[in-house]
């Protein structure tokens, strides 16, 4: 049961169902209800780090979470040019077990989430997050798509024949990693060429699949260690 949930809105139509999913699970559990939203800065080339941001309370939003969750609702407003980072930082200030987002930004499981906020926050947050599905319908008017993979090969029982297929798909990653060293050294380092080399990156691990898309993911979100 968690004791205060934190959810993030922009107060728009899509944001309403994780505001609504967030009061549901108040009411429930009878925990606090925060609702956050995050403002532009007054300067957004300032380049101000996490301990700059601090939280300030808000009338309406404070409103609309006391209609939700009576006395236990509150809201609170924060000026970040960095949304995902500002909604981690508020909820350890406010020690939440359970931060809510929407998904919008998120479909198409090929897509890289560099710049996605729920994403990050998933990533980034030390708590609980539930990420709510947010839209029926796709960001462009239609249902989302789900990129579908061809189901896995029967696993032999044979320890011979299964150590084939290890092989067989061992190879095939040998072979695409090998082409994407080659196509770099003729092509992209040649010309040093960064936004090049991001593509044949991209190509390579959908190429070998769902576990190698999930990977680059979770590099995507990792600028520390994979250059934007």
């Amino acid at each position: 049961m968690a004791r205060r949930i934190l959810v993030a809105t922009d107060l728009s139509d899509t944001a309403s169902e994780a505001v609504r999913w967030a009061a549901d699970s108040a009411r429930r559990d009878a925990a606090e209800l925060v609702l956050l939203r995050v403002a532009a800065p007054e300067h957004p080339d300032a380049a101000a780090s996490t301990e700059d941001v601090h939280p300030l309370p808000d009338s309406q939003l404070t409103s609309i979470a006391q209609e939700l969750a009576g006395k236990r609702g509150r809201g609170l407003v924060v000026a970040s040019a960095d949304a995902a980072e500002a909604i981690v930082h508020v909820a350890e200030q406010e020690r939440v077990d359970l931060i809510v987002c929407g998904n919008v930004g998120m479909r198409g499981r090929k897509e890289f989430l560099l710049h996605n906020v729920p994403n990050r926050v998933s990533h980034m947050a030390r708590c609980s997050v539930v990420l709510v599905n947010t839209a029926g319908e796709g960001e462009d008017g239609h249902r989302p798509h789900f990129h579908r993979h061809r189901p896995a090969p029967h696993v032999a029982a044979d320890p011979e024949q299964y150590e084939g297929q290890m092989l067989g798909r061992a190879a095939e990653i040998g072979r695409v990693v090998a082409a994407l060293g080659v196509r770099e050294a003729f092509t992209a380092r040649r010309h040093h060429d960064l936004a090049r080399e991001a593509q044949l990156l991209r190509a390579s691990l959908e190429k070998l699949g769902p576990t190698f898309e999930k990977l680059g993911q979770m590099l995507s979100t990792r600028p520390d260690l994979l250059p934007r």
